[in-house]
């Protein structure tokens, strides 16, 4: 393997979830959109790709081989942070979804995320990280954003409190319509990808 199965990436998920407030959730800003272009491009110039479904089961099987070994290697390390364990817990599970979409950075696998589409909502299950690339998550999140255009559906998720501010972060509406969740509206997600797209 030629990256380090987890990392300390500049962009690691444990940065990524602190600070924000309900009032700190206008929605996708400019700068939002500067942090997701500063993200995704270097993902991007990285050599960073993004795999979204369909997927052959055969394929699938690969990565699920591929993220438990990451896995078990990360579970003989000392004891991790719990946003660590929670990034490497998710990546094993996304992969194991039908519909995820899976960030590779030579050739290996870095961050994962699974989601459903049920009406109105394309919703996000989890996402999870080897925090080794900087970049990752926020790729990940762009692609999540165009299959809401693509789909006309509103992106949703849910959030525990440890990861309130990388939602903040990444303009996700909080605690509409429950306490717990975020979102994107399909103008939202429109924005997202439009300017972005244009500014990469």
């Amino acid at each position: 393997m030629g990256l380090p199965f987890y990392g300390t990436a500049t962009d690691r998920l444990s940065d990524l979830v602190t600070g924000g407030s309900v009032e700190d959730d206008p929605g996708p800003t400019e700068g939002v959109i500067r942090d997701f272009v500063d993200h995704v491009r270097s993902f991007r110039l990285g050599g960073g790709v993004i795999r979204t479904p369909p997927h052959p089961y055969a394929l699938r099987k690969l990565w699920m081989a591929e993220t438990t070994r990451y896995y078990d290697e990360f579970k003989k390390l000392p004891p991790q942070p719990r946003q660590r364990q929670a990034g490497m817990s998710f990546l094993w599970h996304a992969v194991r979804c039908p519909r995820c979409m899976v960030a590779f950075y030579g050739g290996e696998i870095v961050a994962a995320l699974d989601f459903k589409l049920r009406r109105p909502y394309v919703m996000v299950g989890a996402i999870g990280s080897r925090q080794a690339i900087r970049g990752a998550a926020f790729a990940l999140e762009f692609e999540i954003a165009r299959e809401g255009m693509r789909l006309s559906r509103r992106v949703t998720s849910g959030y525990a409190g440890d990861s309130r501010g990388f939602h903040v972060r990444i303009g996700r509406r909080l605690d509409k319509p429950s306490r717990g969740t975020s979102e994107w509206t399909v103008p939202d997600c429109r924005f997202i990808v439009e300017r972005v797209e244009a500014l990469l």
